[in-house]
């Protein structure tokens, strides 16, 4: 049996992750394995956005998008839609670009189910003009 931290939403019925939010069997995917570094200053935006759309096109259309340990650059946002859950590591860190004026995370109008659990959201708010951590009901 796996230890859940403080503050994670999802459990373990002894086979598999099931996501407390969407109620189903949660779809796991690693932003490293589509890339990403977090090394801190490689631009992981593309990545991350790799592993959400191949989240969104999964069969249950949505899961679980997790971040392990490390500090991932984003040079503007990333785009949330349904049924997507973020799941960062709590040594895991989300920054936003410098001189980037945008969000770190934008949730899309009309979207539900959508979490963010763990880790921490730097919009670097001293050097964007934008540097929000969230903005909900963009497009």
């Amino acid at each position: 049996m796996t230890a859940l931290r403080a503050g994670q939403v999802m459990s373990w019925d002894g086979s598999l992750w099931v996501n407390a939010e969407i109620g189903e069997a949660a779809d796991q995917y690693d932003v490293t394995l589509y890339g990403a570094t977090g090394d801190g200053t490689t631009d992981d935006r593309a990545a991350v956005q790799s592993a959400l759309t191949a989240a969104n096109a999964s069969a249950a259309g949505g899961g679980t998008v997790f971040f392990p340990a490390g500090t991932y650059v984003l040079a503007s946002a990333i785009s949330l839609t349904s049924n997507i859950k973020l799941l960062l590591d709590h040594k895991a860190k989300l920054f936003l670009k410098n001189s980037s004026d945008s969000h770190v995370i934008s949730i899309a109008s009309g979207a539900s189910r959508v979490a963010v659990v763990g880790g921490e959201i730097d919009g670097n708010k001293g050097n964007n003009a934008g540097g929000h951590g969230i903005t909900v009901g963009a497009s």
